[in-house]
């Protein structure tokens, strides 16, 4: 079933399908902090955010088992970059554990660790990323230049990734 929480009248969704009945397959959102304090401000992370109404955060990245080659995030996190872009916001937040933030990195995302892991969900770390430094990042990436993410994120967004 579909989870709901206080955060999501203040969030844009992300979806991604797959096949011709386009079942869901993945999703994320974006919570805008210009209309809610953010996840990371609050309990047990409690970051402090200079300028919420230009901050955002990730979150509820899930994807259904047997399409989790890492295809269905990267396309979802192009599409989340998309309405960051459009919603001027220039700082992005998320919680995660310590091997996605590995996985981030590896491919050449710039974000970085901003406190201590703490138990929420299991561990977690809370992570920000300066926007203005994403494209330059994976540019300088082997990782992201094999695997074609430079070249995505490199791209005007149209409303649709097909992979």
């Amino acid at each position: 079933g579909r989870e709901f929480d206080e955060y999501d009248s203040s969030s844009i969704s992300v979806v991604a399908t797959a096949g011709i009945r386009t079942r869901a397959v993945g999703t994320t959102r974006i919570i805008l902090g210009k209309y809610s304090v953010l996840p990371v401000q609050d309990s047990p992370h409690f970051l402090t955010i200079s300028e919420p109404e230009k901050a955002g955060e990730i979150s509820r990245l899930c994807v259904r088992e047997g399409f989790r080659d890492g295809r269905i995030s990267i396309a979802m996190y192009r599409a989340l970059f998309d309405v960051i872009a459009k919603n001027n916001i220039e700082e992005v937040y998320a919680i995660v554990d310590e091997a996605f933030y590995d996985t981030l990195c590896w491919i050449g995302f710039p974000f970085e660790i901003m406190g201590e892991p703490k138990e929420y969900m299991g561990v977690t770390i809370p992570t920000k990323c300066a926007i203005s430094e994403v494209l330059t990042s994976l540019k300088k990436s082997e990782n992201a230049n094999l695997l074609g993410v430079t070249d995505l994120f490199e791209k005007s967004y149209t409303g649709s990734i097909i992979m």
